[in-house]
This record gives structure tokens, C-alpha cells and sequence, in this order.
């Protein structure tokens, strides 16, 4: 997983949505409190905030990330305060609010 909690890196921001086997999907946000931006591109940023995906098969846990980078990873936006959902036709939607930036927010789908 990218998302290591040792090393200063926070778990954050968590939302979850219940598919219908029961299988949990959480976005969270998780950040590197000492600036250092993506692993890729080794850039500064404001709190290197990061928003990616969890699965769990119950409430309880384990939680886990299997990405090697997180979900949404762009140096122009520092995001937090994910809300994932599924529309009716199926697609997936993750919206973020973009903390310390001139933009309001992004929307990301699949």
C-alpha cells in the first residue's frame, strides 16, 4: 500500500459506503505531515494531502489500500473530505474538497 502510518502520515477524513455483499469501500484522506508530495514526483506540498480507496469485508476492519500511489494524487490540489457513491447506472463518484488552493473542489468517477 502507498499509505504508510508510520512516519508522521495521518488517516484521516474516512467515508464509507456499504456495497450489497456487505463489503465495505472507504475513501480516506491520509497526508505526510512533513510536506514531501507524491513518491513519483518527490514535489513540496501543502500537507501532501492524498485521497484513496479502502476495502473491508466488515465495519471492523482490516482496512486495506492495495495501491502503490493513492486513488487521487495531483500537485495541484491538496484534498481532503472525500464522499464516495455509486449511481444508478453503476459509476463510481468521489467528490473532494481542495484544502489551501484557489480551487473549491474536484469530482472524480470511473
Amino acid at each position: 500500500s502507498w499509505y504508510v502510518p508510520e512516519g508522521g502520515r495521518q488517516f484521516s477524513n474516512p467515508a464509507a459506503h456499504v456495497l450489497a455483499n456487505g463489503t465495505l469501500l472507504c475513501a480516506y484522506r491520509a497526508d505526510s505531515r512533513d510536506g514531501v508530495g507524491s513518491s513519483t514526483l518527490g514535489k513540496p506540498l501543502y500537507n501532501a494531502e492524498r485521497v484513496s480507496i479502502a476495502r473491508a469485508d466488515t465495519p471492523y476492519g482490516p482496512y486495506v489500500d492495495i495501491r502503490s500511489e493513492p486513488a487521487v494524487a495531483d500537485d495541484s490540489a491538496a484534498d481532503e473530505d472525500p464522499f464516495l457513491w455509486q449511481d444508478q447506472r453503476g459509476h463510481w463518484h468521489l467528490l473532494m474538497h481542495a484544502m489551501g488552493w484557489s480551487s473549491v473542489g474536484r469530482h472524480a468517477f470511473s
